[in-house]
């Protein structure tokens, strides 16, 4: 038989948030940061690599419209 706390729920409910507030949501921060900051980076090289081969295939149209046509 497990014995009666003497903490009132009050008490209970204060250390509750005290936990939450001083070990949780540090721990929880650092480990979202992260992961945000690596999604966010790779996120940014694969729009930069877009972004490159939009530029490639624009040149590759600007080349093939500026070549002459041989119509007779």
């Amino acid at each position: 038989m497990v014995g009666k706390s003497s903490l009132t729920s009050d008490e209970l409910l204060n250390a509750l948030r005290r936990f939450h507030r001083e070990e949780f949501v540090p721990d929880f921060k650092k480990l979202f940061d992260g992961q945000i900051g690596a999604l966010r980076l790779e996120m940014r090289e694969r729009f930069e690599a877009l972004y490159e081969l939009f530029d490639r295939l624009h040149a590759a149209a600007a080349e093939f419209d500026a070549r002459p046509t041989n119509r007779e």
